[in-house]
Parts: C-alpha cells; sequence; structure tokens
C-alpha cells in the first residue's frame, strides 16, 4: 500500500477519488462489529477523518477536539483532562480489532498513528484492489451458501507447490475461505469503479448491480461519486438510482 503523509494531504495530493475512497471505507468501519456499538468512537473517527480531508489540520489539536467534540472551554487544561488520549487509545484498538478481522484486505487502510490526532491513509494500487482480487465472478457464486450469520464461503484462487501445468505459470487450486458478506458487497462497489474508470460500462454496471443485491452502504455514495460520471449518461444508471430512491 502507499501511505499519503501528513505534507502530502496538505499539498492537496489526495485526488477526489481518494477521498471518495476513503469516506467509503470510514462508512464500512463504522458499520463494523469493532465500531457499531460504540457512537462516540464512531464520532471521533468521522471527525478527525473529514477534518483530515478537508486539510483542516489546526482541528486536529487535542484541545480543538476536546472544544468541539466533548464541549469543552476554550482554556481547558488538557494535562489534568484525558477525555482526547483516553478515546483515541480506545479507537486505535477498534481500528486494529476491524483490520484484525478484515476479509478480504481492504484496498484502503485508516489508521491513526500514536502521538497525533491527525489518521494517515494508505492506498493499493489499481493493480491491487478489489478488482484484481474477485473479478473472476459474481458476489452470487463466490457466495452460494450465505447464511444468517452475515456470512458466506468464497472460493480463493492462489497457487501451490508441485509441476507447472504445460506452458509454465501457477499450478491453480481452489480453496475455501469464511469471509464476511459486507466485504464482499463493499468489494463489489470498487470493482464497479475501477471498471467505470476504464470505460467498461457493461462490466461496472454488473458490479454494481452485484453491489445492490449485497445492499452494500457504499451506494449511498453513488449520487455524488466522481468515479461514476462516465456511467450517468446511460440510461442504466438512471434505472439503479430509482432502485436506490435515489433518482
Amino acid at each position: 500500500m502507499t501511505t499519503l503523509s501528513t505534507a502530502a494531504r496538505k499539498s492537496g495530493r489526495l485526488s477526489r477519488e481518494q477521498a471518495g475512497a476513503v469516506r467509503r471505507h470510514l462508512d464500512e468501519i463504522l458499520a463494523s462489529r469493532s465500531f457499531a456499538t460504540c457512537r462516540r468512537a464512531q464520532d471521533f473517527l468521522r471527525l478527525i477523518v473529514e477534518h483530515a480531508l478537508a486539510g483542516e489540520f489546526d482541528s486536529l489539536r487535542e484541545r480543538a477536539i476536546g472544544m468541539e467534540m466533548f464541549g469543552r472551554p476554550a482554556g481547558y487544561d488538557t494535562a489534568n483532562d484525558a477525555v482526547v488520549r483516553v478515546k483515541a487509545t480506545e479507537v486505535r484498538k477498534k481500528l486494529a480489532h476491524f483490520y484484525l478481522e478484515a476479509e478480504p484486505r481492504p484496498g484502503v487502510r485508516i489508521e491513526l498513528p500514536s502521538g497525533t490526532y491527525i489518521p494517515s491513509f494508505q492506498m493499493e494500487r489499481p493493480a491491487k484492489t478489489a478488482a484484481a482480487r474477485f473479478e473472476a465472478a459474481p458476489l452470487k457464486s463466490m457466495a452460494p451458501g450465505l447464511g444468517g450469520n452475515g456470512q458466506a464461503t468464497a472460493l480463493e484462487t492462489g497457487t501451490m507447490g508441485g509441476k507447472p501445468p504445460r506452458g509454465g505459470g501457477p499450478r491453480p487450486w481452489l480453496s475455501l475461505r469464511r469471509i464476511s458478506y459486507a466485504a464482499l458487497a463493499a468489494a463489489a462497489y470498487e470493482i464497479a469503479l475501477v471498471y467505470a474508470g476504464s470505460g467498461r460500462k457493461d462490466e461496472a454496471f454488473k458490479w454494481l448491480s452485484e453491489s445492490l443485491k449485497a445492499h452494500s452502504h457504499a451506494l449511498s455514495h453513488l449520487l455524488v461519486d466522481p468515479g461514476f460520471d462516465s456511467l450517468r449518461s446511460d440510461p442504466r444508471f438512471s434505472s439503479l438510482l430509482r432502485q436506490l430512491s435515489l433518482g
């Protein structure tokens, strides 16, 4: 992954597409088991991410966060009032837990380094995004045994030792993995985004349809996501918005 440094974010090198990807991933994090039951942790993470994306780094000082989020007075003593530090520590632990359970590995990663309240964003290169990992099959075929526990069984391709097939190349194999259906739903949206950006409209709409079937939270960004501008004149896009009650 490529880590976007503080200097890079301050200089405006975070593109609209990257910022959109961060926000979609933030929604996925906040809806996860790690954060869903703790509103304060959700609010804290959203606050620091949005300020960072907006380049509002002065708002990411301890006193500023204490005033904005916890209602502390302007001159409060941060040395004796650790409310911001305590919540930041909790958020770091919850992020670590989220990424420990995340399957497949997200194409974006949000971290809160120790000693700062400025989050760091890590981005995978396009070749390593969800499209590269999951374009072999739609969600339905990847998750034929979806049950009420929110888990899906997916077929993962890889390589193993042994004599390679004629013509060289890796020896194919299949293994079953247990992965979260929410992660697959988010992956479908990201795959559609990659295809839309490369002008492959049919594939983009196929994966948007899979994302719709999976009730992906990421679809809430569809109306404003610049990554789908190339699809907006297509009647299928208008139809999709109507199904989402966005059109």
